[in-house]
């Protein structure tokens, strides 16, 4: 049989590619298609966009059945249009797309029908709609009540932006209306579904990325990049959303009259307590959520249109590939406010089993591929997990070229930065280590708060807990800071030019503890937060997470060392296969000692400056390296606590230390580990109260071996 999609969009081009596989179908018509359709021998362009001729089109061509894909000839009543020439097509009519050609009729509707969804108020003056903002305040959301490709809407950190967006979409004249929403924070994710005009069938979860820049930032677009499965929608979640809003917007639908067949697209926030709210309704598959979901969709799904066509949904059940399926939107020059076009492509590879480009923006000119839309393609990696799928997503990314390319590379990363829950983690991970050394030691730690005050170069707290000698530590500290500052200092920003002028805010826990028997090596553990707010509206902060533990024995013990390099391996392993030899070559290669030409001890793990996973990734990472330490450490130590030692052990264990320990008990009393190495910052704070001093006074003999230790390891930093 043959088909017909109807648009010229990576959703289109997705659609038709899923569509062609069924052994059933012949080819799929793509009207009018784009540069990608037409090189597919799958699919065949028509260069058609009048309804009427693709009516007819499909009257003569046979056409099984239609799609239509994109928003704009579904409000001009395509559905409507096919179904009175008697052509199967699936599709809301023009009455039900209002859900999405009016923002003002879908709030109101929601309204009605108690669905969840932010307050809101309509304007057609923009005066009203100024007075309004003022009273509210922001941030607040102003978004055009009719079609706008996805981009109709501005969410206004400032006054000064809504009143701007207030102006811009009312300067249309008459007609022109404005619809002002509540401003929703929390995590959005995007909930699709097929309807028959009775069954409902959900899709994959999927989650888009909307801005155009990295971190959140900059205009808002149709959209960057997608992935499927969203996490957030957990199997609670999905039946709540079904319950409290896809459901009742069906049924609310029929109830109003109106049969509603085809996609409906729900865009939802989830706040921080797990409750959904609807942000929009889209009556049509979204894009770029479209590509991923397609990649993951298993079987003939020419079959489950027909199905749905027939209004037997419910005889229907999908298969998805068990993958996560990422997608990466590459996007013209000026978009979104002037795409250039008429830029040559290079490099796209062929479609593999786990990687496609579908295109969007793209035309075929005298044979070369070249742009000819906003949003040019997206690529989709299919893994077993999202950082596979990034990986596999970004190498082919590095193959394709136009001039202006531009693209975010943090797709499928949580850009939610959560600073409480960091800090909340630390203070925790903080008295769980210093509880488990108390139980066998007979000393406690000494707690000692600090607090620099908002005058001081750094603001902020921390609190100092430094034990003296016990039975088993002969000293030690674990210490827990958290600082602000309004400029990163110099140090900080050598290898991050990009980063200069930011404000910042770090947080962390580091500890050295030093045991008194020298067949107990000493350790170093730490793990930190630092986040770096860039000057500017479009700009979001940055952040990176570190961290790491290493061992410095004396005697040592090759059971210890390959306990304590598997519990590593084992606390960064759910995370990527990659991560532990390269944190571990970095420990190993930060912790040599160059005046000594040897290892300073059992190189662990060690990283800085990453952000790869996102933040909550990140924030598990961490949470999995701070967990990980007791069950490293003391095992090592209850086994050789207990041997015995004469005084040539204890001076071997006082010349290999080289008084590094004694340093770091000063240095790491309030820190986030400020070491540099090679000119290369491995973190960024010191928040070093004065009170240190107290206890630790120490410095090497200028000349001596501990001199040269630290001179090459502790460049001077400029914040202290």
């Amino acid at each position: 049989m043959k088909l017909l999609v109807i648009g010229s969009g990576g959703r289109e081009h997705a659609l038709a590619w899923k569509l062609a596989q069924s052994p059933r179908v012949q080819f799929v018509y793509v009207a009018p298609g784009n540069g990608g359709t037409a090189r597919d021998e799958r699919l065949r362009n028509v260069p058609l966009t009048d309804l009427e001729e693709l009516a007819e089109f499909a009257h003569q061509e046979r056409v099984a059945f239609t799609v239509v894909g994109p928003e704009a000839p579904l409000a001009a009543g395509a559905v409507n249009l096919f179904r009175a020439r008697g052509l199967k097509v699936f599709g809301p009519t023009r009455e039900a797309a209002q859900l999405e050609s009016s923002k003002d009729f879908a709030k109101a509707f929601m309204l009605r029908h108690k669905i969840p969804t932010a307050a809101y108020a309509s304007f057609e003056d923009a005066q009203a709609a100024h007075r309004y903002v003022e009273a509210q305040g922001a941030p607040i959301v102003i978004k055009a009540d009719g079609l706008a490709a996805g981009k109709g809407v501005v969410v206004a950190t400032e006054l000064a932006e809504a009143h701007a967006a207030i102006d811009t979409m009312l300067a249309e004249g008459a007609g022109a209306r404005v619809v002002i929403e509540e401003f929703l924070s929390g995590e959005e994710a995007s909930f699709i579904v097929m309807v028959d005009g009775k069954h409902i069938l959900p899709l994959a979860s999927s989650q888009d990325h909307k801005r155009l820049l990295e971190r959140d930032a900059g205009p808002n677009t149709g959209g960057m990049g997608a992935y499927s499965p969203a996490p957030i929608v957990t199997p609670t979640l999905h039946a709540r959303i079904m319950r409290e809003i896809i459901v009742p917007t069906v049924q609310g639908m029929e109830q109003e009259g109106i049969r509603y067949t085809g996609f409906l697209y729900a865009g939802i926030m989830i706040d921080a307590h797990g409750n959904p709210k609807t942000l929009e309704f889209n009556c049509r598959l979204g894009d770029p959520e479209t590509q991923p979901i397609m990649a993951r969709l298993k079987g003939d799904f020419s079959n489950v249109i027909e199905h749905a066509i027939a209004g037997t949904l419910n005889q229907v059940e999908l298969e998805w590939d068990r993958r996560t399926a990422l997608g990466v939107v590459l996007a013209a020059h000026g978009y979104p406010a002037a795409p250039r076009k008429g830029d040559l492509i290079a490099g796209i590879p062929a479609h593999t089993e786990h990687v496609q480009t579908f295109h969007a923006g793209t035309a075929l000119v005298d044979g070369r591929l070249v742009t000819a839309g906003g949003r040019v393609l997206c690529v989709v990696g299919l893994a077993d997990s999202v950082r596979g799928a990034q990986l596999a997503v970004y190498d082919t990314i590095n193959q394709i070229a136009f001039d202006g390319m531009q693209y975010r590379r943090d797709i499928g990363m949580d850009t939610q930065i959560d600073i409480a829950r960091v800090r909340s983690y630390l203070l925790h991970l903080q008295q769980q280590i210093t509880t488990s050394f108390e139980q066998l030691d007979e000393s406690r730690f000494i707690q000692d708060p600090w607090r620099r005050e908002p005058g001081e170069r750094l603001r902020g707290d921390g609190v100092s807990c430094i034990i003296g000698p016990g039975d088993l530590l002969e000293s030690g500290g674990v210490n827990f800071s958290h600082v602000r500052g309004d400029t990163l200092p110099s140090s900080a920003t050598s290898a991050r030019p990009q980063l200069v002028g930011c404000g910042f805010e770090a947080l962390g826990v580091s500890l050295v503890l030093h045991p008194h028997n020298p067949y107990c090596p000493t350790v170093h553990m730490n793990v930190r937060l630092l986040v770096a707010t860039p000057a500017g509206a479009d700009a979001g902060p940055t952040f990176w997470f570190g961290g790491g533990m290493d061992l410095t024995p004396y005697y040592g013990f090759e059971e210890d060392a390959r306990h304590f390099h598997r519990t590593c391996h084992d606390a960064v392993a759910p995370f990527g296969a990659e991560l532990y030899p390269r944190f571990k070559k970095e420990c190993d290669e930060y912790f040599f000692l160059k005046h000594r030409n040897e290892p300073r001890g059992i190189g662990g793990i060690f990283y800085d400056d990453f952000s790869e996973l996102g933040f909550e990734q990140g924030f598990k990472l961490m949470q999995s390296v701070g967990d990980a330490f007791t069950k490293a450490y003391l095992p090592i130590i209850n086994r050789r606590r207990h041997l015995p030692f004469g005084a040539n052990e204890k001076a071997f264990q006082a010349y290999r230390r080289g008084r590094y320990v004694e340093f770091n008990l000063v240095c790491d009393r309030g820190t986030l580990f400020g070491l540099q190495s090679g000119g290369r910052t491995e973190s960024i704070l010191m928040s070093l109260p004065p009170v240190a001093h107290w206890r630790y006074n120490w410095a090497p003999e200028s000349g001596s071996p501990e001199a040269r230790l630290y001179s090459d390891f502790l460049i001077a930093r400029d914040w202290l």
